[in-house]
């Protein structure tokens, strides 16, 4: 790799590390805020939206078909956990096929929240 291969690499990636600091950032305060407005710890928060009575409550107030896409982003990221917990170890090209992944959820994730939050 070239000096100016690697300074190019070097500014990209840290670009990228400043990028993920700043979305975990973003992620913990907005936790920590939620935390604070509910009483609720995440770790709750996270095993009420998964909890079968919520689920079955969620599932008569929407339509099947967006209750369903719901379920289906839901086990997809599932299936993702296992592979996300060894992520340094990934190739490139899983890395960037889940990170694409992740992407595409996250839009159908606001589409669906846009849905419940209509209902």
């Amino acid at each position: 790799m070239s000096k100016t291969s690697k300074e190019e690499a070097f500014a990209r990636v840290s670009k990228i590390i400043v990028n993920i600091v700043k979305s975990l950032g973003i992620i913990i305060k907005t936790m920590g805020e939620v935390e604070d407005k509910f009483g609720l710890s995440s770790d709750e928060i996270f095993k009420e939206m998964l909890n079968p009575e919520k689920l079955a409550e969620i599932s008569k107030k929407l339509d099947p078909s967006t209750f369903g896409e719901f379920m289906s982003i839901m086990l997809e990221l599932a299936t993702f956990k296992l592979r996300f917990e060894d992520l340094s170890k990934l190739p490139s090209n899983e890395k960037i096929k889940i990170g694409e992944r992740f992407i595409e959820i996250s839009e159908r994730l606001e589409k669906l929240f846009v849905e419940i939050e209509k209902s």
